[in-house]
């Protein structure tokens, strides 16, 4: 056998004359059908075969001075894929948070350097995921699922140790939108304050959603114009989210209604 790209024709052995070998390739046992130009990349039909696969060759050795002709019987010749290392050259993109740990991978293009004859078309996809969801810096991304696509792809395969499998990025929080309530209110003699809540919490790959709250100071009592505050993110999610830029918001406490009883 060999490897696919240096494909060469076997050796004959019992040719004592030195007579003219050429050889026939087919596709099956039975040699009913020969290799073909557009089906496995031979030169002519029954030529020597260029692509993958398994095939069936004779021999045939020419008259010569002292010796008859002869044909062999059929052998069996293999050309393997030949193999892909993708070792390195693999990034990942920083992400905003969103909840899952999915991660988006830049592949390089196959070359020369990872096994690519020059004119195949052949390429590399692969999937990556963080380690967790959470917000981090230089967080390793786990590269797996490598398959090889296009229409030279079976005449290869993935080397099966060598293959980059991590890579390094960023997720970085996600600015909360807040959904402001209560922010017109009536004096009952307690403290009061709008409520905020957050509208755009992500749900994880399981489909949970965030527990992310929202603190607002600015409580009061009296009937007036006032502004709360979100101050602060509590919640097992809080590390994913950060406040927006405008975190006020105006409320009014309205005066109540005397209740009039003349006896």
């Amino acid at each position: 056998s060999c490897v696919y790209g240096s494909a060469t024709d076997p050796t004959v052995t019992g040719n004592p004359g030195g007579g003219t070998v050429t050889y026939t390739y087919y596709k099956d046992a039975d040699c009913t059908t020969k290799t073909s130009k557009t089906g496995d990349g031979a030169d002519s039909e029954g030529a020597r075969p260029a692509y993958a696969g398994t095939y069936y060759v004779k021999a045939t050795v020419a008259e010569t001075t002292n010796y008859e002709g002869a044909t062999s019987s059929a052998a069996k010749y293999t050309i393997t894929p030949k193999p892909i290392t993708v070792g390195s050259g693999i990034t990942a993109n920083n992400k905003v948070y969103d909840g899952k740990t999915a991660a988006e991978l830049n592949i390089p293009a196959l070359t020369a350097e990872h096994g690519k004859l020059d004119t195949d078309d052949v390429s590399l996809t692969a999937k990556g995921n963080f380690e967790n969801k959470n917000v981090g810096t230089d967080k390793t991304v786990n590269i797996s699922d490598m398959k090889l696509s296009g229409a030279s792809a079976a005449n290869y395969k993935l080397a099966e140790s060598g293959q980059q499998t991590e890579a390094k990025a960023d997720i970085t929080q996600l600015t909360a939108q807040l959904k402001w309530t209560d922010t017109s209110l009536t004096y009952n003699g307690k403290v009061q304050k709008p409520t905020a809540t957050i509208t755009n919490l992500q749900e994880n790959d399981n489909g949970v959603k965030d527990t992310c709250l929202v603190t607002v100071t600015g409580e009061q009592t009296d009937a007036g114009m006032y502004t709360a505050t979100a101050s602060d993110l509590t919640g097992a999610d809080k590390g994913n989210y950060k406040l927006p830029d405008d975190v006020t918001q105006a409320f009014v406490i309205a005066k109540a209604d005397a209740e009039l009883e003349v006896r």
